[in-house]
């Protein structure tokens, strides 16, 4: 597999720009980890379950061009502990108040 000067997949920089061009357009895939959620009892795996969905999610997004977006509020913002660098996951208010109230497909539960 290519890799580029940082050591990275050449696919995940190539998605990375793809993701920065159509970042306020969509179409978006969006993980999501709030206290509350519908169908969920406010359970969303644990932290290893949590980051391999998002890996997954991550090559689902490359592959048919979406844009990934991570919602990760339960415990705690997931931002308090990671910083966005390669592209931006971070929902920003006004997207996370439109996804509010949307449909909640729960896979690996």
């Amino acid at each position: 597999m290519p890799k580029d000067a940082a050591g990275c997949p050449a696919w995940l920089g190539r998605y990375a720009t793809w993701h920065r061009q159509h970042r306020q357009d969509g179409p978006y895939l969006v993980y999501t980890c709030r206290p509350s959620m519908p169908g969920t009892n406010s359970h969303c795996l644990g932290f290893g379950d949590r980051f391999r969905l998002i890996a997954f999610m991550l090559r689902v997004a490359a592959t048919f061009n979406r844009v990934l977006l991570i919602d990760w509020d339960s415990p705690a913002p997931l931002q308090h502990y990671l910083v966005p660098s390669t592209f931006d996951w971070r929902l920003s208010p006004a997207e996370a108040r439109e996804f509010e109230g949307l449909h909640v497909e729960r896979w690996l539960g």
